[in-house]
């Protein structure tokens, strides 16, 4: 597969059966890569676990993988995770602000709408991991 336009994330294989595949990724901050990371305990690693659905070849639990997305998916991913909450949030700030001049409501309002935003969101999860196609390769 082309490097152009994807993104690469390498794991391991967690779980493997006729239907799906489940690979864990190793998610590092900045701070992971900095020299003194350890000494001043902001370095951040998660494990995050990707489901493939779609492959090709035969795969087992503990091989090495690279997981494999299109910048388009991780663009829109970004989207409605970060940068649609913020306009929402900041918009709901400035109109409350500016109609009725209460900060302390316009805060909570804000921070209150993006209760049923995120909650919307976990509603659709299954129609959005639809939309998410990842691919999978094996590691030389």
């Amino acid at each position: 597969m082309e490097n152009k336009g994807n993104i690469f994330h390498r794991g391991v294989v967690k779980f493997v059966d006729d239907h799906r595949i489940v690979v864990g990724i190793v998610s590092q901050s900045a701070c992971v890569s900095c020299q003194v990371g350890g000494s001043c305990n902001m370095s951040d690693m998660k494990e995050k676990e990707v489901e493939i659905e779609n492959w090709n070849g035969t795969y087992s639990r503990g091989e090495f993988v690279e997981v494999i997305a299109s910048e388009s998916q991780g663009f829109r991913a970004l989207f409605v995770a970060y940068i649609l909450p913020l306009i929402i949030l900041l918009f709901t700030l400035i109109i409350l602000l500016q109609t009725t001049g209460d900060e302390s409501l316009a805060a909570l309002a804000a921070l209150g709408i993006l209760v049923p935003y995120y909650g919307i969101l976990y509603l659709l999860k299954e129609k959005i991991k639809q939309t998410l196609n990842f691919s999978i390769r094996k590691l030389n």
